[in-house]
């Protein structure tokens, strides 16, 4: 039994519809829900309000992975950089959701160019406790920029040291779990596409990337779901990369503007909300 949750701080009738369109056609494998990060930079444009099943506050980010928002406000007090999971561990780790064996998160600028359960239906039966994106070993990617604020605790192996890209993931309950018993220690700190897959590694979980072609890319996956260069510090070029956005519609409005039907694409920015992206 799985679940997917779309995360956005954005409010609007597109980011709406965007989850109605996952919603409808994931319904065969998932059930949906949309949550709602509440911050002072979150927006509501048109005075629209989502019926959202979550609203995510400071207050559960602090309830929820105390050591996780204590570091955010000595970083500064933002979500970005690094600190996405604040936006949406809450939810995975609320009661409504426990029943569930594994459960998505896809961010609200995350868009698939084609119909989504396409997408879902060959990776449901997959156990592995995180899916996610670029996936590679630190002695594979010593130039990533997060490396330097990354820290764990003395017994980590710097071989289980793993970087990611991950507006869309896909984690077990077990790895759920794991992570908030890891991070709530205040021992593990640091940009949290770092985090997940070295949490991962470091306690035995496994990981699978969504595509690409690197070293935990299932032979049935190279070249599928995305593409995007982990050499470039934006991951460009490539349908999934980093800001600045590329793309200003959803496909359910626009499919032309996307080159390559069966990819997904981010960032997608319908609507830019000032102070965060």
């Amino acid at each position: 039994m799985q679940a997917v949750v779309l995360v956005t701080h954005i409010e609007s009738d597109k980011i709406w519809k965007h989850f109605l369109r996952l919603k409808a056609e994931s319904k065969a494998h998932l059930d949906a829900y949309l949550c709602v990060h509440v911050s002072p930079d979150s927006q509501a444009p048109f005075g629209h309000q989502a019926q959202a099943d979550f609203r995510v506050h400071a207050s559960d980010e602090r309830e929820s992975i105390p050591a996780r928002h204590k570091e955010k406000i000595l970083k500064g007090g933002t979500i970005v950089p690094g600190f996405c999971d604040l936006t949406y561990m809450p939810v995975l780790l609320s009661p409504r959701l426990s029943n569930y064996s594994h459960v998505w998160i896809v961010e609200y600028d995350v868009d698939y160019a084609g119909r989504w359960h396409q997408f879902f239906a060959p990776l449901v039966d997959s156990q592995a406790d995180l899916i996610g994106t670029t996936f590679y070993p630190k002695q594979q990617s010593l130039d990533w920029m997060w490396w330097p604020s990354f820290e764990t605790p003395a017994a980590v192996s710097q071989a289980h040291y793993i970087r990611s890209f991950v507006p869309i993931a896909r984690f077990s309950r077990r790895m759920i779990l794991q992570y908030s018993e890891a991070v709530r220690s205040g021992e593990w700190r640091g940009h949290v596409e770092a985090l997940y897959p070295t949490i991962a590694m470091h306690y035995g979980l496994t990981i699978e990337d969504l595509g690409g072609d690197g070293p935990f890319t299932p032979r049935s996956r190279v070249g599928k779901n995305y593409t995007n260069t982990p050499s470039d510090p934006y991951l460009r070029p490539g349908t999934f990369t980093t800001p600045p956005a590329d793309y200003a519609s959803y496909f359910h409005d626009a499919p032309e503007i996307f080159p390559a039907h069966g990819y997904l694409y981010h960032p997608v920015k319908v609507y830019r909300a000032a102070g965060r992206s």
